[in-house]
């Protein structure tokens, strides 16, 4: 390969760490964001309003197209990476193994560890940056990551037997729901998957699948204290009070 050759091949690395560290970045500073600065967001640029709307009401599809559009990313990035050192000869100077130890180093630290630990510490300043770019990229991404998800759900039935075919698919909706409903009734403020198991055994009980004189054991991995912004959206505040301006700790409903 020519050295022009060689040289656009290395922008073209660089353009795909740059966008790998983007989502990952993206990925961390977003759920890191505390409820004050979700509003700032809005404030200031209220081209993201819809953006931080489906953010805060559906977190999973926001997630499901971060993983979505870096893994999209990385797959060429290691690509190239290959296609750079076989071309530049340096197969020839370098053992196997560490060419393979490089090619990691450059996906999991360039691309992974060093954009998060920027994300925690920078979380509002990457996410102003970050979410513009993730907005225009949404319905696409969206778009395949559900035609993926029903693909792999329709795998996974063809796969199964018929009678482990039952599986409820909980909304983002139905889960908050339950998660309340555990709260009042038995005074549980649980995580927001503990919520899905209860909205599950719910969906299985009528179906048939459980019995209703059968001993049912649910599992709770979590408090509902660490996802207060997902709560937040059922109970939206009326107007801000003094309290807010505590960053965000202390927010009244």
């Amino acid at each position: 390969m020519t050295a022009a050759g060689l040289t656009l091949l290395l922008c073209a690395i660089g353009f795909l760490i740059c966008c790998s560290a983007l989502f990952s970045g993206l990925e961390t500073a977003l759920f890191a964001l505390k409820n004050h600065q979700i509003q700032r967001l809005e404030k200031r640029h209220p081209s993201l309003a819809d953006f931080l709307r489906i953010f805060r009401d559906k977190p999973r599809r926001v997630l499901t197209v971060l993983l979505l559009g870096d893994t999209l990313v990385n797959v060429p990035l290691i690509i190239l990476c290959l296609i750079f050192i076989w071309e530049s000869e340096l197969i020839t100077h370098v053992p196997g193994w560490m060419a393979t130890l490089a090619i990691f180093a450059v996906v999991v630290v360039l691309c992974d560890l060093i954009p998060k630990l920027l994300a925690i510490s920078t979380a509002y300043r990457i996410s102003a940056v970050g979410v513009s770019t993730l907005r225009l990229m949404m319905p696409l991404l969206d778009w395949v990551g559900q035609a993926l998800e029903n693909a792999s759900s329709w795998v996974i039935d063809r796969l199964t037997p018929e009678k482990l075919r039952v599986r409820p698919r909980i909304s983002d909706e139905e889960l908050l729901d339950a998660a309340l409903l555990l709260a009042r009734v038995e005074g549980i403020f649980a995580a927001p998957e503990g919520g899905a198991c209860v909205a599950a055994v719910t969906r299985l009980l009528q179906s048939g699948f459980l019995k209703p004189d059968e001993r049912i054991l649910i599992y709770n991995t979590g408090s509902g204290l660490k996802y207060l912004e997902a709560y937040s959206a059922r109970f939206p505040r009326q107007r801000a009070s003094e309290q807010d301006k505590l960053g965000g700790l202390i927010t009244p409903r």
